[in-house]
C-alpha cells in the first residue's frame, strides 16, 4: 500500500549534474548532496522536463490552488450509523495570496525532495514532494500548508499505485480513489483472465487508510460495497447505499487530477508568450515590410559570396516566410527547405504564401515543422542540411548557445549557418522615451522593452557553438513612423511585442500619453515622424571541416604594419571615404516614411 512505502526503484536518464543545475539556474534555493539530485532526477524524469524556462515560469507565476469544498461535502472521519462526517467549507487551505513569501524552493529533509511554496520555513502552498525509501519512491502533487500535505493531491508510486483526494496532515482523509496497480494491458486482458483474483481499486472513505463506507473492484470484475476497516469489508452494504459515498470520491478525485494535469501543463509547456505574438501577427496576410524585407534581403546576399551550393537549408522562426520566399527558384542550389517555427499559425500562414506565389516559376520542396514553445531541443537530425538560416528569431531564444550549438549539429561538414539578430541598441529611442514618462508620472522604472544582446556577444556565441570562421557584422537600421501608435503597431505586426514575463501587464494612460510626448519631444524629425533605430546583428559561421582554411602560424608574417603603412600611403588613409556603407543607403542618410534605411554599418 502507498502509506507502507513499497515498490521497486525509478530509472532516470538525467544526469545527476543536470537535475542539479536545472534547479539551480531556475533560481531556486539548493542545498543537499547526491541524494538530492537523484530526487530531482525522479521529478523531472516523471513529469518528462526537458525546459528550464517551462521549468521556472511554473514556481514563479503559476498559484495552482483549488477553491473551498461546498459546504456539507462528505469527508473523512471513521463511520458512524453508515453517515460520514463533514468538512468545514473553509477547508482546503490558505487563499492564494498566502504564496511563498520567500519563492519556491527546493528543500530536502531527511529522505524527502520538496519543490515547492515555501513560507517561513515551512511547505506553504501548490508543490511536489518526493519520498525515498530503500528500493521504491512516492511523489505527491498537491497543496501544502504548515509543512505537511493539507487539500487536495494526487499521490503515486514507483509500483504503479495511485491515490487522490483530499489529504489531511500527510495522511489520506475523506473520499478518495485508491488504484493498487495500473490496470492490465489490452495484450494480457486477451490471454484470459487472472489466475488469481487480486484487489484493483478502492473507492470511498479513507482516515490514514480505507475507513468507512465504500466499494472494492477486483481483477475478475467483481466489486465489494460495505463498511471498511483497512481493506477488510466488515458489514455488506448495498449498492445504493454508498452511492452518495462514491459520487463525493469520484468528484474529488476528478479535482485531484485536474490539479496534477495542471501542474504537469504547466512543467511541460512553456506559456509561449511569444508564440502567441507570433500567432497574433499571422492573423494579417504576409503583407511587404521595408525592415524585415531588407534585413532578409542583407542576410541572403551573402549565399552570393559563396561559390558553393546548398541542397537542403533550414529556415528558423522569425522572419521565416521571408527566407522561403527568397529562396524560391532554387537559389544557391537549394532543393529543400525545412521550415521550422514555434507558431504553427505562422507556418500555416508561410504554406499558404508559398503556394500561392509559386504560379510560374520552380519552389524547392519546404516541409514544415513545429518547434514546441516549451522545448529547447530542435526537432533536428544531425548532419541533415548544408544550410541553416535565422533571421530575426534568435533573440527571443531562452537558451541562445544551446539552439546555436544544435545549429551545428545539424549542418553537415562545411555547412553553413546565416543569422540575423536584434542588437542591444535596438529601439534605444523608445526605451528612453519610456523611462523619461515613467520617472515623471511614477517616480520609478519598469522595464518596458526586451533586453537583447551586445555586438561583443555575437562573435562569442559563434566560437561556443563551435563554428568555424566566424564573422560579425552590424547595420543601424533607422525606420520613420509618423507616430508612436504606427510604431507600436508595426512591432505587434512583426510579433516584436515585449517578451518580459514579469512586466506590468497594462501601462496606465497617462505614463503611455508621457511616453508618446517625450519621444515627439526628444526625437521628431523636422516633417514630425520619429525615428526608430533598430540594431541587427549578422553573423556567419562554418561548420568545421578539415578542408577549411585555417589561420595561420603566429610569426609566420612576412610584411609588418609599418611597411604595409607606408607602401598604402596617405591615400590608403582615407580610401574611398564613404565606402564603408551598406548597401541599400541613401547616399544622404535619410529616409521617407515607413522605409528602412541603414544609417551605419560596421565589421567585428
Amino acid at each position: 500500500m502507498l502509506w507502507q512505502d513499497s515498490g521497486c526503484g525509478a530509472q532516470c536518464s538525467m544526469s545527476l549534474q543536470d537535475a542539479e543545475q536545472l534547479a539551480v539556474d531556475a533560481g531556486f534555493t539548493f542545498k543537499g548532496d547526491d541524494s538530492t539530485r537523484a530526487d530531482l532526477q525522479t521529478m523531472f524524469e516523471h513529469f518528462d522536463v526537458n525546459s528550464l524556462s517551462s521549468f521556472r515560469r511554473l514556481f514563479s507565476t503559476h498559484q495552482l490552488r483549488p477553491g473551498p469544498l461546498p459546504v456539507g461535502t462528505a469527508t473523512g472521519g471513521k463511520a458512524k450509523r453508515g453517515k460520514a462526517t463533514c468538512l468545514p467549507a473553509d477547508y482546503g487551505g490558505s487563499s492564494s495570496s498566502s504564496a511563498s513569501s520567500s519563492g519556491w524552493q527546493v528543500q530536502q529533509e531527511g529522505e524527502s525532495t520538496y519543490i515547492g511554496g515555501v513560507k517561513n520555513g515551512k511547505r506553504e502552498g501548490s508543490g511536489i514532494l518526493l519520498s525515498r525509501g530503500r528500493s521504491s519512491w512516492q511523489l505527491h502533487i498537491g497543496q501544502f500548508a504548515e509543512g505537511s500535505c493539507n487539500g487536495l493531491g494526487v499521490v503515486t508510486s514507483s509500483r504503479g499505485e495511485r491515490l487522490e483526494g483530499n489529504f489531511l496532515d500527510g495522511m489520506p482523509w475523506g473520499p478518495a480513489v485508491y488504484t493498487f496497480a495500473p490496470p492490465p494491458q489490452p495484450e494480457q486482458a486477451a490471454a484470459g483472465p487472472a489466475s488469481h483474483r487480486s484487489r484493483l481499486q478502492y473507492v470511498g472513505m479513507m482516515n490514514g487508510r480505507p475507513l468507512g463506507m465504500g466499494r472494492t473492484a477486483w481483477t475478475d470484475g467483481s466489486q465489494e460495497f460495505g463498511q471498511f476497516d483497512g481493506l477488510t469489508c466488515c458489514q455488506g452494504l448495498e449498492e445504493a447505499e454508498v452511492s452518495g459515498v462514491l459520487a463525493v470520491a469520484d468528484d474529488n478525485s476528478s479535482k485531484a487530477r485536474a490539479l496534477e494535469a495542471a501542474i504537469q501543463e504547466a512543467l511541460r509547456q512553456d506559456p509561449p508568450l511569444k508564440a502567441l505574438h507570433r500567432d497574433r501577427a499571422a492573423q494579417s496576410p504576409l503583407a511587404p515590410d521595408p525592415l524585415v524585407d531588407e534585413v532578409a534581403t542583407r542576410l541572403l546576399d551573402r549565399l552570393e559570396d559563396c561559390r558553393r551550393s546548398f541542397e537542403t537549408a533550414i529556415v528558423l522562426g522569425g522572419a521565416g516566410a521571408k527566407v522561403a520566399e527568397r529562396l524560391a527558384g532554387g537559389r544557391s542550389g537549394i532543393q529543400q527547405v525545412i521550415h521550422v517555427d514555434t507558431s504553427r499559425a505562422m507556418l500555416e500562414l508561410a504554406r499558404s504564401h508559398v503556394e500561392a506565389s509559386s504560379s510560374g516559376r520552380q519552389q524547392p520542396h519546404t516541409r514544415y515543422v513545429h518547434w514546441q514553445a516549451d522545448s529547447e531541443i530542435l526537432p533536428l537530425e544531425p548532419g541533415c542540411a548544408d544550410l541553416v538560416v535565422s533571421c530575426l528569431g534568435l533573440h527571443w531564444v531562452n537558451d541562445v548557445p544551446g539552439v546555436m550549438a544544435q545549429c551545428r549539429h545539424a549542418l553537415k561538414p562545411d555547412g553553413l549557418f546565416l543569422g540575423a539578430m536584434l542588437g542591444g541598441q535596438t529601439l534605444q529611442e523608445l526605451r528612453i522615451a519610456c523611462t523619461v514618462a515613467q520617472q515623471d508620472r511614477e517616480g520609478g522604472v519598469s522595464p518596458r522593452v526586451s533586453p537583447l544582446a551586445q555586438v561583443r556577444d555575437a562573435g562569442n556565441l559563434l566560437m561556443r557553438a563551435g563554428l568555424a570562421i566566424p564573422a560579425v557584422d552590424v547595420d543601424d537600421i533607422q525606420v520613420h513612423y509618423a507616430d508612436v501608435v504606427q510604431l507600436v503597431q508595426h512591432l505587434r505586426s512583426m510579433g516584436e511585442s515585449s517578451g518580459l514575463t514579469k512586466r506590468r501587464q497594462q501601462l496606465p494612460r497617462d505614463v503611455a500619453l508621457a511616453a508618446a510626448a517625450a519621444y515627439a519631444g526628444l526625437f521628431a524629425e523636422e516633417d514630425g515622424s520619429i525615428p526608430a533605430t533598430y540594431e541587427v546583428i549578422y553573423m556567419t559561421g562554418w561548420a568545421p571541416h578539415p578542408g577549411q582554411q585555417q589561420p595561420a602560424k603566429r610569426g609566420s608574417a612576412t610584411v609588418s604594419f609599418e611597411a604595409l603603412e607606408k607602401e598604402l600611403g596617405p591615400e590608403g588613409e582615407d580610401g574611398s571615404g564613404s565606402g564603408g556603407g551598406a548597401a541599400g543607403a541613401s547616399s544622404d542618410g535619410t529616409s521617407s516614411k515607413g522605409e528602412a534605411t541603414s544609417t551605419d554599418s560596421k565589421g567585428v
